[in-house]
């Protein structure tokens, strides 16, 4: 039985209007057996095997990638760049100092001196994308900001970044999260202007 990918990709080009998520498809068995048209059917990434249909050599993968998803891709070290320009700006130092040591996927934000660490996640909470608990013995010490996925978009790492901010600031931390919105806004104006991103340790 065919699957309908046009239907399928129909409904996910319908959900990507108002949910900026990529469109991932298993063409495995169904290339050059099928057409798929990646850019009619809005598909962004797509995995097609060699040994089915095309009677190439076994464990042969293939990975295509859109325009689209490669926005999202290249857009991690503008997040984490973000982030960090973003806590500095309302007046709070991320938790990794050194940008060169810093990861890409994920900014750490330390709890304030005197904030219970559970009451500012549940008050962050309340935004469309808080922050996540650090683990282990920084449990109630640092809040995660991730960047992977569609959390590197302009829009999840402002609400991150506001949601920290005035959480911090409700509980009587000095904090502006309207500096940090500014400063976001930056970033990734910047990088749309062509402007330099985060440098690597590759660079």
């Amino acid at each position: 039985m065919q699957n309908p990918p046009r239907r399928v990709s129909s409904i996910s080009i319908v959900s990507l209007t108002n949910f900026p998520r990529p469109t991932c498809t298993d063409a495995v068995a169904s290339v050059g057996g099928h057409t798929l048209d990646m850019d009619a059917l809005g598909i962004d990434l797509m995995v097609i095997g060699a040994q089915k249909a095309l009677a190439g050599p076994p464990r042969v993968s293939v990975v295509v990638v859109s325009e689209r998803a490669w926005a999202h891709i290249e857009a991690t070290p503008d997040a984490a760049t973000a982030s960090r320009a973003g806590l500095r700006a309302m007046g709070i130092e991320p938790w990794i100092a050194d940008d060169w040591a810093a990861s890409a996927l994920i900014t750490s934000a330390p709890v304030p001196p005197g904030i219970d660490g559970n009451a500012l996640l549940e008050r962050a909470a309340r935004f469309d994308v808080p922050p996540g608990r650090g683990f282990g013995d920084l449990d109630g010490r640092i809040v995660r900001i991730a960047h992977t996925g569609v959390n590197a978009a302009f829009h999840a790492v402002l609400a991150a970044l506001v949601a920290y901010g005035s959480a911090a600031r409700s509980l009587g931390a000095l904090a502006d999260p309207g500096a940090a919105a500014e400063a976001v806004a930056a970033v990734y104006g910047s990088v749309a202007a062509g402007q330099a991103r985060r440098p690597t340790a590759m660079e």
